[in-house]
């Protein structure tokens, strides 16, 4: 009944009650396939870091399956990806001076104020006084 319905859940895209049913599913028969289909339904749901835990369990539980090539591409897919997850969040946590586009506005503000110095003093300091000489 639990298998029915997870497949019910997981065609009509509602991947976490899949996962949920075969949970159950596998607590009643602990058949190492239910692991694998949970961590489809996972993957499938977006809960990533569950779905590699629920791959490596049931390589664990079968280590004989003839979908061992297949399980491995999704644990070294998910891998890289939660990697990739975690270097985004740790650059988006940095604070903005540790990051490379903040020095270079940094950088051009520094340079238009020097330049905006240099025209004003350079203008401000022109000697605009007209010199008249008298002839004798």
């Amino acid at each position: 009944a639990q298998v029915q319905l997870a497949s019910e859940h997981f065609a009509a895209g509602r991947y976490r009650e899949s996962a949920q049913s075969l949970r159950a599913a596998h607590d009643l028969d602990p058949q190492p396939i239910f692991l694998f289909n949970i961590a489809q339904s996972l993957r499938r749901g977006q809960q990533l870091r569950d779905a590699l835990r629920y791959y490596q369990r049931y390589l664990v539980a079968d280590p004989k399956t003839s979908l061992r090539a297949e399980t491995n591409g999704y644990i070294q897919e998910l891998t890289a990806l939660l990697e990739k997850q975690e270097q985004i969040e740790r650059e988006r946590r940095k604070p903005a001076w540790r990051k490379p586009w903040f020095w270079g506005l940094v950088g051009g503000g520094v340079a238009l104020v020097a330049t905006g110095l240099g025209l004003g003093l350079g203008l401000g300091l022109r000697d605009t006084r007209t010199v008249i000489t008298l002839q004798p």
